[in-house]
């Protein structure tokens, strides 16, 4: 039987995860697929417990037998994300340790680390998808944010100051980072492959992240990969 790679993207969003996963995807290793068997990005997003990840292992099909998954270090936060809070969600894990360890039992062995270098221009990023939502769209005039200055300073204001349980931009930042520090540290104690990449690195050269996750998988990387990904 082929050896079976699951890999991780452990990453916030608006760090060019998308190009990363779609990059990956398109050299041939598939999305996980959750609960409902479809093949998602963010497999385990709104259901993190074990049981889709077992779910993920075993509706792999053959000859598809390497998948990647991207798993947001901010899932744990049960304020942002009720849906896996213990609380309410007796099965839902914890911490990244207990995810790792889930993940490892299922035959996962590789976790690609990206954070992106500058947290406030990640910030902006969110801050314009959000707006986009809000203003634009079916029966919304975007006109109403692009043309008023006063609304976007409240926007932007309320964006990145008033943080709904009292928290400065810095410790914002400094609470995600510590998330994700003790995910990478979880998964390499668990026995994880680590492999880190920037975000400066996927915006100039996403073919070379990708050729060297793909060598970590026991793939032959060909001269012709990087002509082709160059497209």
């Amino acid at each position: 039987e082929e050896e079976f790679f699951g890999v991780v993207l452990w990453s916030y969003g608006r760090s060019a995860t998308t190009t990363f996963m779609g990059s990956l995807r398109a050299a041939g290793v598939t999305y996980c697929r959750n609960a409902e068997g479809q093949q998602v990005k963010e497999t385990f997003r709104f259901d993190l417990r074990k049981a889709p990840i077992d779910t993920c292992r075993a509706t792999v099909l053959p000859g598809q037998r390497d998948v990647v998954t991207h798993v947001k270090p901010g899932w744990f936060d049960a304020y942002e994300h009720p849906e896996n809070d213990p609380a309410t969600n007796p099965s839902a894990l914890t911490s990244s340790w207990e995810l790792f360890a889930d993940l490892k039992a299922a035959g996962f062995s590789i976790v690609v680390a990206n954070h992106r270098e500058n947290p406030l221009a990640r910030r902006l990023s969110q801050m314009e998808r959000a707006v986009t939502a809000k203003y634009e769209g079916p029966d919304k005039d975007p006109a109403l944010y692009f043309n008023n200055a006063t609304l976007r300073h409240e926007e932007a204001r309320a964006f990145f100051c008033d943080d709904e349980r009292g928290r400065s931009l810095k410790q914002i930042f400094l609470e995600e980072r510590k998330r994700w520090d003790r995910g990478i540290f979880d998964a390499h104690t668990l026995g994880f492959r680590i492999h880190t990449i920037t975000f400066g690195t996927l915006i100039r050269d996403i073919c070379r992240p990708i050729a060297e996750v793909l060598a970590m998988m026991g793939k032959h990387v060909s001269s012709d990969f990087f002509r082709q990904c160059d497209l």
